[in-house]
C-alpha cells in the first residue's frame, strides 16, 4: 500500500500553481482557503451524487456526503449508475467490517476494471469519514466518467472544457473567460454559454456585472428549468475571491453533455444533404458490424490455444474496445433503420458470449496457475526454512558467550525439535501431494520450461533438509558444553564483584571514626565530602550492590548457582552494606552537631561585633557635652535621651549582650574568653560615660534656668522702669500744658537731652542683650512686654520733647528772630533728608518678592508721597532762602532719589508681570502651533520641521523651565496659575505633535523611496534584450519574473499600500503605471516567445510546464508542475530595493467593462499557436 500524504489536504482543490508561485498566501489564509474549498465541494458533490442516483431511478438521497457514504452502499450505487457493468455484492450488515467490504468492492472495481488512479485512497478513509479523502474519491470519479468522458489527461481535460467555454462565450460584451474559476464570478459567463446555445431564454444585454448574485441564481434556474441541469452551485459560492474551480467544473460539464448537442445540430447540413449523409454512414455502420462479427468468431476460436498471459490480454483488449462500440452504440441509436438495430443488438451479443467465454478460460487457468504458485511458494518456503536452520546448527564456533542468549538458543532449539519441526514435515509432505498434483496437471503438459523449474526447486529443497538433518546433533552437543563453560566463568566473576565492594566498604568507613575539627570550613568540607559520596561513590557501589545481589539471584535463577550458594552470598554482603549506612548515619549526626556548634559561635561574635558598633556610636554621643543655651531644647534632648536609650535601646542591647556571652561560654575557647572579656569592657565604659553624659546634661539644664531667672528679673526691672518713665513723661506734659513747671523749657530740654545720651542709652543696651538672649526662651512673652513698653517710652518722651519744642518756639517768638528759627528748621529738615536718602537706597530691591515691592510701594504712595512729603516740601520751602545751597543740594538729591526709588519699585514689579505675561504669551502661541498638524507634503520641509521641533525639546523648553523656575522664585501665585498651561504644551501637545510629524515624515521617505524605486523598474523590463534568446532561457527569464512579482515587487505594493493618499502620491501612482505597463509587456513579450513553435518535443514540454500554469490558473497541482522559482530576475546590478503599489496580473481579472476588458480580442481573431488563442 502506497504511503499516506503527510496531509490529507493534498487531496482537495490545493491552491493554483500561480498563487503557490506568487507566494501572497500566509498559512492562515491557505487554511481559510482549503476550509471554504471543502465547504463548497462538500454540497456540490452532494448534489452531483443525488443527480445521479435520480437518473439511475436509485430510491436513495445523500443528505451528509462524509457520512452517507460511510457504509458504501450508496456509493455502489453511484459507481453502478456512471458504469452499467459494475456488479457489487452488497454486505448487509451495519459492523465497520462490512462497510469496509462495501467500500473496498467500489475500489477494486475502480482501480482494476475501471483503470482508475486512486492514490492513497483507502477504504478506511472513506468508512471514518474523511473529509479530503471522501471529496478526492468523488472527484477522481467525475474526472473519469464524466470529464473523461473524450478520453485524455486531466490537464488535457481541463483545456477542451476552457476551450469549449471560450469557443461559446468570449464574443459577448463584457465576458472573458480565462479560466475556470474567477471568471466566472459575476454570472454572465453562465448567463452568455445559455443564450448561445437557446437566446430565446436569456436577455443579456440587460444583465449588468454589479448585479453578480441575481446573475448567478437566474443562470442556474434556466439551465434547470430548460435543460434539466440540476443546481449544484449556490450564488454565495461562487461570488466569492476565489471560487472553487472544481465544483465550477463539475457544473460545466453537465452544461456541456446538455447543451453541446445543440449546438451540434445548430450547425447541421440542410434536410437534403442530411439524409444523404445519413444513408452513408448507415452504410459504413453496417460494413463496420460485419467486420466486427467476423473478428468476434475468429477470436472466440482461438480462446483454447492461449494461456493465461494470452487470455489476460484479450480480455484487456475487449475491454479497451469498449469506448468504440459505446460510440458505435450511440450512432446506431440515432439511425431509423431497422437493420441498423438489429445487425448491432446480434453483434452485442456476440461479444457478450465471447466475453463469457473468455472469462471461463481464464478461470481454469488461473486455478492451475494458483496451483503452481502455491507449490512454488511452499517449496521456497520450506527451502529457505531449511536453509536458514543448516546454517544457524554450522555456527557451532560461533555460539555467544552471552548466558540468557545461548539459554535462548536452548530453548529455541527444544522448539525446534518440538513444535517447528513436525509442521513443517507435515508441509513437506503436503508439498511432496501438490508436486504430483501439479507435474500431471493438463494445463502444465505443454509447458516444459515451468515443469523443469519446479523439479529444480524441489531437488533443492531435499539437498536442503538433508543438509539440516545432519548437522542438528553436532550443534546440540556444542550448545551444551558452551552452556557449562559460562557457568563457572559467572562465578568467579560474581565473587569479584563482591570482594570489590568488601573492600571499598572498609576504606569508607575508617576515617568516621576519627575526631572530628572544631573549624566551621573543615566541617563544611568534611560534610560536603560526605554528601559528595552520597551522590557520587556510595550511589555508584549502591548500585553496583544491587546489580551484584540481582546478578547473584539471577544466577540462582538461571541455575548458575544453587539456590543455598546464592542466599548465602546475599546474606553477607547485605549485612556489610547495612553496617556501614549505619555508621554514616551516625557520623553525618557528629558533623551536623559539631557544625551546629561552630555556626552558633560564629554568629555570637558577629552579634558582638554588631553590639560593639552601636556601643562606638553612643560613645561618640556621649562624648559630646556642647549642649544648647535654651532651658527648653535641653528638657527634649533628655527626654530624647532617656525614652530611646534608657528605655528603649539599652534593654533590648543589654538582652543582646547576655545572649552573646552565654553563647560564647558554650563553646569554651582562648578567642571566645578573649572576646567576653572585650564585650564586657566596652559595654562597662558606655555604661560610664553615659552616666557622665547625664551629669553634664543635667547641670547644663541647671544653669540655663539660673541664667533665664536672672533674665526674668532684669526684664522685669527694665519694664518697672519704663512704665516709670512713661508715667514721668506723661505727668511732665501735664505740667507743660498747665504751665506749672519747676524747670524752664530750656533746662527741660536739655535734661531731656542727657537722659536720651546717658540713661536712655545704657537702658538700650541692656534691652538689646535680653532680646537676643531671650529670643527664644519661654521669656519671649515678658520681652514682647517690654518691647511695647520701650515703644511707649520713645512715644511719650517723643510727644513730651514735642510740647517742649513747640512751648520753647512759642516763647522764644519774641525774643528770637526769624532766622534762627529757620535755622532750627532747616538742621531738622536736613536730618530728616539724610534719613530719607538711607530709606530710599534702591540697591537691594533686584532681590524681593513681587508682594514685597508692592507693600513698600503702597507705602511710597500713601504715607510718604499724600503725608510726609508735603509737610516736608512746606518747611523746605520756608528755610530755602536761609538754608544755603548745601540743603538745597540735598532736597534736589532727595527729589532725584525718591523719584528713582519708586521707579525702580515699578520696574521691579513690571520686570515681574513681563516675565509672567512672556512665559504666558510663548506658550499660547507654542501650543497654537503645535496643535496645528497640517503639515506639508514637501520632505526636506517636513525634515526641517522636525528638526525644528527637536530642537523646541533640547534649547527653547528647557530655556522658558528656566524662566518658569525663575518666576516661581519671584511670585508663586503667577508660577501656580501658569503650571498647567505649561504641563499640557510640554506633556500632551508637543509629544502628539512630533508623533503626527514623525508619521508624516515617515510617509514622505517611503513616497519618495517607491518613487525613486518604481523610476528605475522599466529598465529591469526591457523587451529588446529578449531577441535571440532560447525558449530554454525564455522559461527561466519568465520563471524570475514570476518569482520578482511574488517577492519583490509584492513587498512594494504592500509597503505603497500603507501610504496615504494625497498630492504626493499622485505622481507615484504614475511611476507605479508606467513600471507596471513595462513588466506586462516584459512578461507578455516572454510569454509569446515561450509559446513559439517548439524546436523539439522536449522543448514544447519544457514550454508546456512553464507556461501552462500561467494560461490556466487555479489547476490541478497534480498535473501541471511550475519550475522552481530563481534568487533574482535580473543581473544584480540593476536589482532595486522592492516597492509597493497596484499592478495588474499577466492574466487579468478584470471586472467586466474595465479597459483591460474591453481591448481583449475573441479568441478565433487571436494568432499565434493554441496557448496564445487561449490567452
Amino acid at each position: 500500500m502506497a504511503e499516506k500524504p503527510e496531509s490529507e489536504e493534498e487531496l482537495v482543490n490545493e491552491p493554483s500553481p500561480s498563487e503557490l508561485r506568487m507566494g501572497r498566501r500566509t498559512s492562515a489564509a491557505k487554511h481559510q482557503l482549503a476550509e471554504h474549498a471543502t465547504d463548497v465541494q462538500k454540497r456540490t458533490f452532494a448534489r452531483w451524487v443525488n443527480a445521479q442516483l435520480i437518473r439511475a431511478k436509485a430510491d436513495m438521497k445523500v443528505e451528509e456526503v462524509f457520512k452517507d457514504l460511510r457504509s458504501g452502499v450508496i456509493l455502489q450505487r453511484l459507481v453502478s449508475a456512471l458504469a452499467p457493468e459494475a456488479k457489487f455484492r452488497r454486505e448487509k450488515g451495519k459492523a465497520r467490517v462490512h462497510r469496509i467490504s462495501n467500500v473496498n468492492a467500489v475500489l477494486h472495481f475502480l482501480r482494476n476494471d475501471a483503470k482508475m488512479k486512486l492514490v492513497n485512497i483507502d477504504a478506511e478513509d472513506i468508512v471514518e469519514g474523511k473529509e479530503k479523502l471522501t471529496l478526492g474519491l468523488l472527484w477522481s470519479l467525475i474526472q473519469h466518467y464524466q470529464l473523461g468522458a473524450d478520453g485524455g489527461s486531466s490537464l488535457e481535460q481541463k483545456k477542451a472544457l476552457l476551450a469549449w467555454c471560450q469557443e461559446c462565450v468570449n464574443d459577448y460584451r463584457g465576458v472573458q473567460v480565462t479560466d475556470l474559476s474567477k471568471s466566472w464570478r459575476n454570472g454572465l459567463a453562465f448567463n452568455a454559454l445559455l443564450h448561445c446555445h437557446q437566446s430565446d431564454i436569456v436577455d443579456f444585454d440587460s444583465l449588468s456585472a454589479d448585479n453578480a448574485e441575481e446573475n448567478l441564481q437566474g443562470a442556474f434556474d434556466k439551465a434547470e428549468q430548460t435543460f434539466k441541469v440540476p443546481q449544484l452551485l449556490d450564488p454565495a459560492d461562487v461570488n466569492v475571491k476565489s471560487p472553487d474551480e472544481r465544483s465550477i467544473m463539475t457544473y460545466l460539464v453537465l452544461l456541456k453533455t446538455e447543451l453541446q448537442p445543440l449546438r451540434q445540430v445548430a450547425k447541421d447540413a440542410p434536410d437534403g444533404e442530411a439524409q444523404a449523409t445519413n444513408d452513408a454512414a448507415q452504410d459504413q455502420l453496417l460494413q463496420w458490424i460485419a467486420l466486427e462479427n467476423e473478428h468476434t468468431a475468429q477470436r472466440q476460436a482461438e480462446i483454447p490455444a492461449r494461456d493465461l498471459l494470452a487470455l489476460r490480454a484479450a480480455l484487456k483488449e475487449l475491454d479497451d474496445e469498449k469506448g468504440v462500440l459505446d460510440a458505435k452504440e450511440k450512432e446506431a441509436d440515432q439511425s431509423t433503420a431497422e437493420e441498423v438495430h438489429g445487425k448491432f443488438s446480434g453483434l452485442l451479443g456476440s461479444v457478450a458470449e465471447y466475453r463469457a467465454a473468455l472469462k471461463d478460460a481464464l478461470s481454469a487457468a488461473i486455478a492451475a496457475d494458483n496451483d503452481r504458485v502455491k507449490l512454488a511458494k511452499d517449496v521456497e518456503e520450506l527451502t529457505r526454512w531449511a536453509n536458514n536452520r543448516n546454517e544457524q546448527f554450522t555456527q557451532v564456533d560461533n555460539l555467544p558467550d552471552d548466558w540468557a542468549a545461548l539459554c535462548k538458543l536452548k530453548e529455541e532449539f527444544g522448539g525446534h525439535l518440538s513444535e517447528a519441526r513436525p509442521p513443517r514435515e507435515i508441509q513437506r509432505s503436503e508439498a511432496n501431494a501438490l508436486f504430483d498434483s501439479v507435474h500431471s496437471s493438463p494445463a502444465m503438459t505443454t509447458n516444459e520450461s515451468m515443469i523443469a523449474s519446479i523439479e529444480e526447486d524441489k531437488n533443492k529443497l531435499e539437498i536442503a533438509w538433508t543438509g539440516m538433518a545432519n548437522q542438528q546433533p553436532i550443534y546440540e552437543a556444542a550448545l551444551n558444553a558452551k552452556i557449562e563453560s559460562l557457568r563457572q566463568d559467572a562465578i568467579q566473576k560474581l565473587d569479584a564483584r563482591r570482594e570489590d565492594i568488601t573492600t571499598w566498604i572498609a576504606t569508607v568507613s575508617e576515617p568516621m571514626s576519627a575526631e572530628l575539627p572544631t573549624d566551621e570550613a573543615q566541617l563544611k568540607a568534611l560534610m560536603d565530602e560526605f554528601q559528595a559520596q552520597e551522590v557520587g561513590d556510595l550511589l555508584a557501589q549502591d548500585g553496583k550492590l544491587h546489580e551484584t545481589q540481582e546478578h547473584t539471584k539471577q544466577l540462582g535463577a538461571d541455575g548458575i548457582l544453587d539456590s543455598a550458594g546464592a542466599a548465602d552470598r546475599h546474606q553477607v554482603l547485605d549485612a556489610s552494606w547495612h553496617k556501614l549506612k549505619t555508621d554514616r548515619a551516625e557520623y553525618w549526626k557528629r558533623l551536623s552537631a559539631a557544625l551546629a556548634t561552630a555556626q552558633s559561635t560564629r554568629d555570637a561574635n558577629a552579634k558582638a561585633e554588631q553590639l560593639k558598633e552601636w556601643m562606638r556610636q553612643k560613645r561618640a554621643v556621649f562624648g559630646v557635652t556642647d549642649f544648647p543655651n535654651d532651658a527648653e531644647r535641653l528638657k527634649s534632648l533628655y527626654s530624647q535621651h532617656k525614652s530611646q536609650y534608657q528605655e528603649g535601646e539599652l534593654p533590648v542591647h543589654n538582652t543582646d549582650r547576655s545572649t552573646i556571652i552565654q553563647a560564647l561560654e558554650q563553646n569554651s575557647s582562648t578567642e571566645n574568653e578573649a572576646a567576653r572579656n572585650s564585650l564586657s569592657r566596652d559595654w562597662q565604659a558606655m555604661v560610664e560615660e553615659e552616666k557622665i553624659y547625664c551629669t553634664a546634661l543635667n547641670r547644663a539644664m541647671e544653669e540655663t534656668m539660673a541664667a533665664d531667672a536672672r533674665r526674668q528679673a532684669q526684664l522685669n526691672a527694665l519694664l518697672k522702669w519704663a512704665n516709670k518713665k512713661c508715667f514721668e513723661f506723661t505727668n511732665a506734659q501735664e505740667q507743660v500744658a498747665s504751665g506749672s513747671r519747676l524747670l524752664s523749657l530750656d533746662q527741660q530740654l536739655a535734661k531731656l537731652d542727657e537722659f536720651d545720651a546717658t540713661e536712655k542709652v545704657a537702658k538700650k543696651a541692656e534691652f538689646d542683650d535680653l532680646a537676643r538672649d531671650a529670643t527664644s526662651s519661654p521669656l519671649s512673652p515678658l520681652l514682647h512686654d517690654v518691647t511695647d513698653s520701650w515703644k511707649r517710652v520713645n512715644e511719650e518722651e517723643a510727644a513730651y520733647r514735642s510740647l517742649l519744642e513747640a512751648d520753647l518756639a512759642k516763647q522764644r517768638q519774641t525774643a528770637m528772630d526769624e532766622q534762627a528759627r529757620k535755622a532750627a528748621l532747616a538742621s531738622a529738615l536736613d536730618a530728616w533728608i539724610v534719613q530719607k536718602l538711607l530709606d530710599f537706597s534702591t540697591a537691594g530691591l533686584n532681590g524681593l518678592r513681587k508682594a514685597d515691592l508692592e507693600d513698600r510701594l503702597r507705602a511710597f504712595d500713601n504715607s510718604y508721597t499724600k503725608e510726609e512729603y508735603p509737610s516736608r516740601k512746606a518747611q523746605f520751602d520756608e528755610v530755602r532762602a536761609e538754608a544755603g545751597q548745601a540743603l538745597s543740594d540735598r532736597w534736589s538729591a532727595l527729589q532725584v532719589q525718591h523719584d528713582a526709588y519708586r521707579a525702580a519699585l515699578v520696574a521691579a514689579i513690571a520686570e515681574r508681570d513681563a516675565l509672567v505675561s512672556d512665559l504666558q504669551s510663548w506658550m499660547s502661541q507654542r501650543t497654537a502651533e503645535l496643535s496645528n498638524h497640517n503639515f506639508p507634503e514637501d520632505l526636506p520641509a517636513l525634515e526641517r520641521l522636525y528638526a525644528a521641533g527637536q530642537k523646541f525639546e533640547s534649547e527653547e523648553a528647557r530655556a522658558r523651565e528656566h524662566q518658569l523656575n525663575q518666576i516661581a522664585g519671584l511670585c508663586q501665585v503667577d508660577a501656580d496659575l501658569l503650571q498647567p498651561a505649561w504641563s499640557s504644551l510640554v506633556r500632551t501637545v508637543y509629544p502628539q505633535y512630533m508623533a503626527a510629524l514623525k508619521n508624516a515624515v515617515d510617509s514622505a521617505r517611503s513616497t519618495q523611496d517607491l518613487r525613486v524605486w518604481a523610476e528605475a523598474q522599466p529598465a529591469r523590463f526591457q523587451t529588446e534584450s529578449l531577441a535571440g534568446k532560447s525558449h530554454q532561457q525564455l522559461e527561466a527569464l519568465l520563471s524570475e519574473v514570476e518569482h520578482y512579482e511574488a517577492n519583490e515587487l509584492q513587498e512594494k505594493e504592500d509597503l505603497k499600500a500603507g501610504i496615504p493618499n494625497s498630492a504626493a502620491t499622485a505622481d507615484l501612482n504614475a511611476k507605479w503605471r508606467d513600471m507596471n505597463t513595462a513588466r506586462e509587456a516584459y512578461k507578455l513579450a516572454l510569454l509569446d516567445g515561450c509559446t513559439a513553435p517548439a524546436e523539439s518535443e522536449e522543448d514544447e514540454q519544457r514550454v508546456a510546464a512553464v507556461v501552462g500554469p500561467l494560461l490556466l490558473p487555479g489547476g490541478d497541482s497534480d498535473e501541471v508542475q511550475h519550475p522552481p522559482a530563481p534568487a533574482a530576475i535580473v543581473p544584480a546590478e540593476s536589482s532595486q530595493d522592492s516597492g509597493d503599489g497596484e499592478h495588474t496580473p499577466l492574466l487579468s481579472n478584470s471586472p467586466p467593462g474595465s479597459p483591460a476588458r474591453r481591448n481583449s480580442k475573441p479568441a478565433d481573431e487571436a494568432q499565434g499557436c493554441s496557448c496564445c488563442v487561449i490567452l
